[in-house]
Formats: structure tokens, sequence, C-alpha cells
């Protein structure tokens, strides 16, 4: 694949991500007796050991570099990206941020090997196919999804309230803030109150 980028054609291959991602990745194998799995594309590495699998990708349109984790056996196909797995590892009050994008063969390079610095330091755990690693990052993100299907569901609600709000409503708008108590600002809580104390007036 090739992209239009600063007037000239970026071809993929020569950017060396694959060639790349081999020679420094290599410990997988030496370490965790990962074999290289797939390989036939200039955008995607993977490796599996007999329980788990890791994929090395350069995104196809947005050049980032990543890396996702799963076990062998799941079902499903479950893949966990590097910063959701820090994340649970390392805390969701680590600061640090963990996204790299390259589309020169330096920067490929260089972030290549951050990403895999940053598996062998912290994903050992993983690498290994232990279940209460992998138990965390998946109620890391179970906890992650739930909390975006919160805010979607509360975000609409938010919207209808507020429409309430300036429409004079207020049983609309009591309504709506009740289905969301345990997420209304300190200004909500106050329309609340205020809507309720108008219903009884």
């Amino acid at each position: 694949m090739a992209k239009y980028s600063e007037g000239r054609v970026v071809n993929r291959s020569d950017l060396q991500f694959v060639e790349v991602v081999q020679g420094v990745f290599r410990f997988l194998g030496e370490d965790y007796g990962f074999r290289l799995a797939h390989l036939d594309s200039p955008t995607f590495v993977r490796y599996e050991s007999a329980t788990t699998f890791l994929n090395v990708y350069h995104g196809r349109k947005s050049y980032e570099i990543g890396v996702e984790i799963g076990r062998i056996a799941d079902p499903l196909g479950q893949s966990y990206r590097l910063p959701d797995v820090l994340s649970a590892l390392l805390g969701q009050d680590d600061r640090r941020r963990f996204s790299f994008q390259a589309s020169d063969p330096n920067g490929v390079r260089r972030c290549v090997h951050a990403v895999a610095e940053l598996v062998a330091r912290h994903c050992g755990s993983l690498l290994k196919g232990d279940d209460e690693a992998f138990g965390r990052v998946a109620a890391q993100r179970a906890e992650a999804t739930r909390v975006l299907t919160k805010d979607v569901v509360q975000r609409s609600v938010r919207e209808a309230a507020e429409k309430a709000w300036h429409a004079k409503d207020y049983a609309k708008v009591r309504e709506l803030y009740d289905s969301i108590c345990d997420g209304l600002s300190p200004v909500e809580r106050k329309r609340l109150e205020y809507a309720e104390n108008h219903d009884r007036g």
C-alpha cells in the first residue's frame, strides 16, 4: 500500500516496519517461547506462544504503531490494545501517554523500539499467559466499557433535560434527572431541586 504524503508517494515496504519488528521483538521467542505466526503484510506481524498471541501493527491510514495481546483459546478472539493493558497493569492514575505514530523509516524504528520496551518491561505476566493478569485487563476493559456506555446514555438524558429546562417543563426535568441522579453535576442538582419544589408548588 502506498500513501501520498508531503508531495511524494510512500511505499509501506520502504518503511521496513516488518523487518524492524522482527529484530526488536526477538525477545518474544528468546524469553517467552513465541514464534512468528503471520507475516504477509508490510503493516502487520503476529506472534504466538502456546497460550498467547501478540500482534504488532502499523495503521494503514493512521500510521499508528501499536500492539494487541490476547489468548489463543479465547473463543471470541478478544485482544487488548497496549494502552488498555498498561492502564490495567500500571493503574489508571499513570499519567504517561502511550501513543506512537511514524511515517518514515527512522520514526518507525524509534516507535517500534519504544513499544517493544513497554511490552518487555510491563507485559511479562500476559506474555506468560497468566490468568490473573488477563483477568485484571479484562476487568479494566469491562469497567471502561461500562463507563463509556453510561456516559453515552447520560449525555442523551442531559440533552433532553436541558431542553425541558428551557421549556419550563419541570415535571420532565425531574423525571429525566431522577433517572441519572447518581451522576448529576452541582448545577443539575440545583435544577432538580428547583423542579421538585416547583412541582410541589
